[in-house]
């Protein structure tokens, strides 16, 4: 799923505790991927970044093309830290922190190299060599001399990786779901995001909003032209669903029917509102209306029971096909329909 871009002017206070990964370039020409974590710091805030791609030194790169060189890149810095005040906007801090013309920026799942963990380590092995050294001298016996050299030794390698590790560029992660994106994955997706959703999230947000709909038993009886296949504007919204195909070639077309017919068969329903249905049906439906919203509203099981059933006879009573059916026990006293038995 594409990510939400965030506005360059959104306030990186706004941010704290989060992380975002961003796209921009360099001086105008390399391109750069990073990603940064916002934490509080008094009435400040702390941007901790770190590149995710490579990054081509300006100056470096300007002489390198003068000499008819190919520009060569840098690897992916460690992370560095700069405080900033909190009401800066986040392509003002990145540019700030970074040196980043930020194009395009989202909140995402970052995890951060854990410096602690290192460092520990680093003063156990550290330890471990002092006391194996110490005992390997006080042993004296030429039996323990070889286990305690081993252990010597061991903890010298680890001790060496530690020290080599600390040597190397420790980049954070980015996450979606168990997964590692690399960062042609992590940039892919901010141009997907730039993108706008697709299709079929475009079509599940409809489909999402119209069962909301669905369940609202007072809404379906105050706007019930919604509901009903025989409105113009509602059977070309029904009709938009069916044809609706996620694998189609025109899918984004396809999406946008569903989304203008929609729109426009909701704003028809409310704005008839109760006169969709027929005169006589009107006031027992306001009735209808009444004795659902208090059956929702009350916590008294007898009342709600007995508000429940008014307006379920009160509905039944008017024939309507499009209206809904009434189920009691239902938390949102919207019932299914009866399917027909041949």
């Amino acid at each position: 799923m594409a990510w939400a871009l965030l506005p360059h002017d959104t306030p990186v206070g706004d941010l704290v505790g989060r992380s975002v990964v961003a796209r921009g370039t360099v001086e105008g020409s390399s391109e750069v991927v990073l990603a940064a974590r916002v934490t509080r710091l008094g009435d400040d805030v702390v941007v901790r970044w770190s590149t995710l791609s490579a990054r081509t030194d300006p100056l470096l790169a300007a002489a390198q093309r003068a000499l008819g060189q190919e520009p060569a890149h840098d690897p992916a810095k460690e992370a560095e830290v700069h405080r900033l005040p909190a009401g800066a906007t986040i392509g003002a801090a990145l540019l700030a922190a970074t040196d980043v013309h930020v194009e395009r920026v989202a909140v995402a799942d970052v995890r951060w190299p854990w410096r602690t963990q290192r460092t520990l380590a680093v003063g156990l092995a550290v330890a471990a060599v002092l006391v194996t050294a110490v005992m390997t001298w006080l042993a004296g016996d030429p039996s323990l001399v070889g286990a305690w050299a081993t252990a010597s030794g061991a903890s010298a390698l680890l001790l060496y990786f530690q020290v080599a590790d600390s040597w190397q560029t420790r980049q954070p992660s980015v996450r979606e779901g168990d997964a590692r994106l690399a960062p042609t994955e992590v940039a892919a997706r901010l141009d997907a995001a730039l993108a706008g959703p697709s299709p079929a999230e475009r079509v599940a947000v409809v489909t999402a909003a119209y069962g909301a709909l669905l369940g609202d038993i007072v809404y379906r009886i105050e706007n019930s032209a919604l509901f009903d296949a025989a409105v113009e504007q509602t059977q070309r919204f029904q009709l938009a669903l069916v044809a609706w195909e996620p694998e189609a070639g025109e899918a984004g077309a396809l999406a946008s029917e569903v989304e203008e017919s929609f729109a426009a068969a909701r704003r028809h329903a409310e704005s008839l509102g109760l006169a969709h249905l027929p005169e006589t049906a009107r006031d027992p439906a306001r009735r209808a209306v009444h004795a659902a919203g208090i059956a929702l509203a009350t916590d008294q099981p007898g009342e709600r029971a007995a508000s429940a059933r008014r307006a379920a006879d009160l509905l039944r009573s008017l024939a309507l096909y499009y209206l809904p059916v009434v189920d009691p026990d239902a938390p949102s006293l919207v019932g299914a329909r009866r399917e027909l038995t041949r």
